[in-house]
């Protein structure tokens, strides 16, 4: 049997990313840890340039092409993802719940979408952070892991 506890809030900061943490989790065989995302958020700018840039060397486009999922040329291939699929061709995009507490700690004029670049047991004890935003909860974090 597996017991979870949902957290769902931002812990702290390391650069540009911000540590999610999402629940903690234990299993009967002693097996437990914390569950969380590293989130990053994306300016309009990068959003705009990233958008620009979607497969710029074509490799996705080979791909498709080798496995005869398209017999578009790339321009027209790019064209038709992006226009499908939108921004999530070129980002991992993220709920609400978490860009919502990624756009609070930053400004929602600083920022366009918030990314996912990193998932599953993201937190070590030795992590050192540029804000801490929940000691309490980093502290409690810490315990659970070191188990």
């Amino acid at each position: 049997m597996r017991k979870e506890e949902k957290i769902n809030k931002i812990v702290g900061r390391i650069g540009e990313e911000f540590y999610f943490c999402e629940k903690f989790f234990e299993c009967e065989d002693s097996f437990r840890g914390v569950v969380g995302s590293v989130l990053v958020p994306v300016s309009p700018e990068e959003a705009e340039e990233r958008r620009r840039n979607f497969d710029e060397d074509g490799e996705l486009w080979r791909d498709a092409v080798a496995n005869e999922l398209t017999e578009l040329e790339h321009e027209d291939w790019v064209e038709e993802v992006l226009a499908v699929d939108g921004d999530e061709a070129v980002f991992d995009l993220v709920s609400s719940e978490k860009e919502a507490a990624v756009i609070e700690k930053v400004g929602a004029d600083k920022v366009e979408l918030v990314e996912c670049v990193g998932g599953g047991r993201i937190f070590r004890p030795d992590l050192e952070w540029d804000e801490l935003y929940d000691p309490a909860l980093w502290e409690r974090i810490k315990e659970f892991e070191r188990r």
